[in-house]
Order: structure tokens, then sequence, then C-alpha cells
């Protein structure tokens, strides 16, 4: 049976790799907004849902996998930072605190899918401004 890996992520291919699976990746083209009123969890499931559902048209026999995680902090979702700008901001606003992160993985195969969520907490050491640029550079 293919296996394909719904996303362009390096690090998913490679924690694939390092479990032994053969597979062949294809990025999904899905708009990763977050809807309004949406929680975290909820986010992640409907776009590894969705993420699997982009693709399945080309390869509607594979085994398809695929996962999105996000960062919550006080209930509000942290997109991915469109720059370093925006990226210090948000390291700054998680340094000495505690944030969630969560993954949603989405397993489909024909018209069979399965879902799951993992949560995490994090607490994240306070570290001084220069720490966090140089993280960054």
């Amino acid at each position: 049976m293919q296996i394909v890996l719904a996303s362009a992520s390096p690090r998913r291919a490679l924690l694939l790799q390092m479990l032994g699976f053969d597979f062949t990746t294809a990025e999904p083209d899905v708009d990763e907004t977050p809807l309004a009123g949406e929680s975290a969890p909820e986010m992640v499931i409907r776009l590894a849902c969705a993420k699997a559902a982009a693709v399945q048209p080309d390869f509607p026999e594979a085994l398809l996998i695929a996962a999105d995680t996000t960062v919550a902090c006080d209930g509000t979702i942290l997109g991915k930072p469109q720059d370093n700008a925006e990226a210090l901001a948000m390291l700054r606003a998680l340094s000495g605190r505690q944030h969630q992160v969560f993954t949603g993985l989405a397993l489909r195969w024909r018209q069979a899918l399965f879902t799951y969520v993992e949560s995490s907490s994090v607490t994240m050491p306070e570290h001084p401004d220069a720490l966090l640029r140089a993280y960054l550079a």
C-alpha cells in the first residue's frame, strides 16, 4: 500500500523516515487561517483533515497521513509568524510562561478517516531579549 505524507514539512518527513516508513510526500494547498471562535484542538483537526482531503484526488488508493500543529497561549492561537519581528513578539509573549502545543493527526484511506489530537503544556523559561534575538538570527 502506498503511503503519502500530505505535508511540505521536512521535520514530519524525517519523523516518518526515522520510523522506517517508505512514503511519498505531497504538498497540500490549504488555507491555515483559524475560523472565528475555533479552538486550537478544533483547528488542528480541521486542518489535518483538509490537508488529507486536498491530496486525496491524486492518491485515491493511498494511506494519507496529514498533521497540523499550533501553539496557544491563554486560549489565543498563535499562527506562524510572518517575519522576524512577529516571531520576536511571540517569543517575548511566551518567555517565562506556560503555553499549550496542539497537534492534530488525520489518517485517511479511501473513505475511512481516523483523527487524533495530542496536547502538551510547555513552560518556557524566561529569556533575555538578546538571547531571543540571537535565536532568530
